[in-house]
């Protein structure tokens, strides 16, 4: 049954999850996109999976970056909302930057999180 403890009787054909493996894999599937210069849904992949992660008040890149100068959070929401929201403009641009703090963003929270992240996560933020 969706949104139970899994029940071995009534399994059929499923897998097991967690919420730590379920983030990591759509932030390995944000980094394919990245790479495809996809960056649109690198960043939807990338924000997906932060959002599935608990709230933590361990340090990761957003608690830095809303304590440096100058970084206005609203705007980075705005182009989230945009993405996930029906809102004007109908177009925009997507930078490769935008693409790459989306991902570490969420790299950064699994990490604060559970104290590490898998090989290929580690990767992309060398």
């Amino acid at each position: 049954m969706t949104g139970q403890p899994l029940n071995d009787d009534d399994a059929g054909n499923a897998i097991e999850n967690t919420k730590r493996l379920n983030a990591t894999r759509q932030i390995q599937v944000a980094i394919m996109h990245f790479r495809k210069d996809e960056f649109e849904r690198a960043t939807a992949f990338a924000v997906a999976a932060e959002e599935t992660l608990p709230p933590t008040k361990d340090s990761h890149i957003l608690s830095l970056l809303r304590n440096s100068l100058g970084f206005k959070e609203e705007d980075y929401k705005l182009f989230i909302n945009w993405l996930k929201r029906p809102l004007e403009p109908d177009n925009t641009l997507i930078s490769e930057f935008e693409a790459v703090i989306a991902i570490v963003r969420a790299i950064s929270k699994i990490v604060a999180i559970y104290g590490s992240s898998s090989e290929d996560l580690r990767e992309f933020g060398r």
